[in-house]
């Protein structure tokens, strides 16, 4: 697993109109030590952090996952225009918000498809994280 702590804070945080977006620490948050842990589940919103933090479904999930004790889920949200530029430009893959872990370092990425157009923005996160694909439905 690939933690970007340091590339975020120098290359990233210092160059985004809204860092807040991006550093995590909110009440509840969960972090787990990846090492500890079977699994690794990274639980993706096709939408930026104030959108993706009303969406309730993701609280849940996020929840029922971490109550199991050897599986560390995070959240990764879209970034807005100035941040994908700059993840792109600096070739810094998209990573999660509680540990700054790549994307593309987690077992299992889900995205939340709750409207047609987030599947647009669920591509976006596919291509910034570098990350092989496999894509998996449900009905």
């Amino acid at each position: 697993m690939t933690i970007l702590d340091e590339r975020v804070e120098r290359e990233f945080l210092p160059f985004v109109r809204r860092p807040g977006r991006y550093i995590g620490g909110e009440i509840n948050q969960v972090k787990k030590d990846f090492s500890k842990c079977d699994l690794t589940v990274a639980l993706c919103f096709p939408d930026v952090y104030e959108v993706a933090m009303s969406y309730t479904g993701l609280a849940i999930i996020y929840d029922i996952i971490n109550k199991i004790e050897d599986v560390a889920a995070e959240r990764v949200f879209a970034p807005w225009v100035d941040a994908e530029k700059i993840l792109r430009e600096k070739k810094i893959p998209l990573f999660s918000l509680e540990s700054r872990a790549a994307l593309a370092g987690f077992d299992i990425a889900g995205f939340s498809i709750v409207i047609q157009m987030c599947l647009i923005c669920s591509t976006l996160g596919v291509s910034i994280s570098e990350a092989p694909t496999e894509v998996k439905t449900s009905h």
